[in-house]
């Protein structure tokens, strides 16, 4: 349990040091990835790969406007198993820990209630495996607390897919997010 703890602390907080999250930085140019196929928006694309790439995830998501890379996401499945040493608990928490290091208290936490409701009370793993809660962090760079890299946001997010497995993901907007956004509706009212 410690190696996959430090190993999940390394991916997430290791790298070069000149690169910010999965070996991104904000203002990327969008020939600098691989794999790239554009997605339902202008500036929206999708991934295998990242060119730093987690083992925790199997989808990239690059939003990339004209003044290049403003945020990339992290998709992936992990198994939620019926031992302990193997449950998505035990495998969310070093994430989240990794997270905490990284950026300090989250500066937003959410547990999101299922429909599903009983007596009983239930553990993380139950509650995920349940289809019960998902659990959402966020950290906002501040004046009292900037983030690193240039971002402005970053979000991790757990939450239940089936009852043997549940979806993560962690997000990173960078400062220049709202370029993006302008991007994205000067496209689409250009034709108006």
């Amino acid at each position: 349990m410690k190696r996959e703890t430090f190993l999940i602390a390394f991916l997430l907080i290791g790298g070069p040091a000149y690169a910010g999250p999965l070996g991104t930085f904000m203002g990327q140019a969008e020939s600098e990835f691989e794999a790239l196929e554009q997605g339902v928006e202008p500036t929206l694309y999708l991934s295998t790969t990242a060119p730093d790439p987690s083992p925790l995830f199997q989808k990239y998501i690059y939003r990339i406007g004209v003044e290049g890379l403003c945020s990339v996401r992290g998709n992936g499945v992990m198994s939620v198993g019926t031992d302990l040493e193997n449950s998505t608990k035990f495998q969310f928490i070093p994430i989240l820990t990794a997270l905490k290091t990284k950026y300090g208290e989250p500066t937003e936490t959410n547990i999101f209630q299922g429909w599903y409701q009983d007596k009983q009370p239930f553990s993380f793993v139950d509650e995920l495996a349940g289809n019960d809660k998902s659990y959402w962090y966020s950290w906002e760079s501040n004046l009292d607390r900037p983030l690193p890299f240039d971002l402005h946001a970053v979000s991790f997010n757990a939450s239940p897919k089936s009852p043997t497995e549940a979806y993560i993901n962690i997000s990173y907007e960078y400062k220049n997010l709202t370029t993006c956004e302008s991007s994205e509706i000067r496209a689409a009212t250009d034709s108006l």
